[in-house]
């Protein structure tokens, strides 16, 4: 019977072991069964069975994966959060002071030099900067020294002020800052138009202390300018 089977079905390969004659256990997926009714099922069905069982283990493996990778999420996400509590967050208000510091150190500088201008030791200090300027010497011609001084310190405290203004108004602080960039490119013109170099250290690099060295620290100041106008026209466009 064996025989006769096993010619019928080729392709299926059972081994199949007596259980006691009234059923068999199949090699395939080990379930007891008829052995008829296996060899009907064919190899799909011994497959199919077996498949249940993988399908189970699948499962729970995909499960426990999945676990692991939420603890591992969460793990990560705890990370980041300490990181940014102890790193960024720190940076962040370090960022904001500094243009805190910047802006109202410009507004500070830009309106205590503007206050200086009204008197007569800053106005005939500025005088041989201004006389050999070619941007601002020609004001001479028709303003005394003092009074382009004054002039200039009205100027000079009216950009502090709409600078100061920005937490009010960002395109009033804009045009202060654009005020500011002018001011700044014109007075450091004049390491080129005065003589700023110190001769006894052979000229250029070597910088005077007056004017040479009074006037590069407007460069710094134009800088804190620039960026005064940047801040606030991205405000002002918004």
């Amino acid at each position: 019977m064996t025989a006769s089977l096993a010619a019928d079905v080729p392709l299926v390969r059972l081994q199949c072991r007596s259980i006691g004659g009234a059923g068999r256990v199949c090699g395939e997926c080990s379930w007891n069964h008829r052995l008829d009714a296996c060899h009907q099922d064919g190899r799909a069905a011994c497959l199919s069975r077996a498949g249940e069982r993988e399908t189970g283990t699948h499962g729970a493996s995909d499960s426990e994966s999945h676990h692991s990778n939420v603890r591992e999420e969460r793990s990560m996400a705890i990370a980041a959060r300490k990181f940014q509590s102890n790193v960024v967050e720190p940076a962040t208000r370090l960022e904001t002071a500094g243009h805190v510091i910047l802006r109202y150190g410009l507004v500070l500088v830009v309106a205590w030099i503007g206050a200086m201008k009204f008197t007569g030791y800053e106005a005939a200090g500025i005088q041989p900067l201004v006389a050999n300027s070619p941007f601002m010497g020609w004001m001479y011609r028709f303003l005394s020294v003092r009074l382009f001084s004054d002039l200039l310190g009205i100027v000079e405290i009216a950009i502090a002020v709409m600078i100061g203004l920005r937490s009010w108004s960002a395109r009033i602080a804009a045009v202060g800052s654009a005020m500011a960039v002018v001011m700044f490119l014109t007075t450091l013109s004049f390491l080129f138009s005065t003589p700023g170099w110190e001769p006894t250290l052979g000229g250029f690099p070597g910088l005077s202390a007056m004017p040479g060295q009074f006037l590069l620290k407007d460069l710094v100041l134009l800088g804190a300018a620039v960026w005064s106008l940047g801040e606030a026209l991205s405000v002002a466009r918004t």
